[in-house]
């Protein structure tokens, strides 16, 4: 279907990790080689969740969906880690402020998507399993019956 970099273009189009949308950040918010994790991560999500079905790569993986919303929650998990990790609260002069406060934000978004995502693999996956199952097993003598 599609190779590694397509699937990274994918994924920053599906998350709007683009500077035109990034009205608060300069650039990206994750660089490319975190995107690269993120797919190979959902890629070994995938071949090892059960049931397994062999184990598949970018050219043969068999939905687009599964794998950008797979890739979509690992992005998440690291862009919170490094919101929560500098998040900052201060007060000076009686003024409060908080810096990186969206940490909440992220948890939010990884529980919706890990949910509906979580779903959405086990259904394909079973699914494509009885498909699989119903096939026809050969008796040992029905290859010489005219014996």
């Amino acid at each position: 279907m599609a190779t590694k970099p397509e699937y990274r273009s994918f994924l920053r189009t599906y998350i709007g990790d683009t500077p035109l949308k990034n009205l608060l950040h300069a650039g990206h918010e994750l660089e490319d080689t975190s995107l690269d994790l993120a797919l190979d991560m959902a890629v070994d999500q995938y071949n090892t969740t059960p049931p397994i079905l062999g184990t598949v790569t970018y050219q043969d993986f068999p939905s687009i969906t599964i794998l950008i919303q797979l890739a979509t929650i690992q992005s998440l998990i690291m862009a919170g880690i490094v919101q929560s990790r500098n998040f900052l609260q201060f007060n000076d002069g009686g003024v409060s402020y908080l810096i990186s406060d969206k940490a909440g934000d992220y948890q939010n978004w990884i529980g919706r998507l890990l949910e509906g995502t979580r779903e959405h693999v086990m259904s394909y996956k079973i699914a494509r399993n009885m498909d699989d199952g119903f096939d026809t097993i050969q008796s040992p003598y029905a290859k010489n019956w005219w014996y």
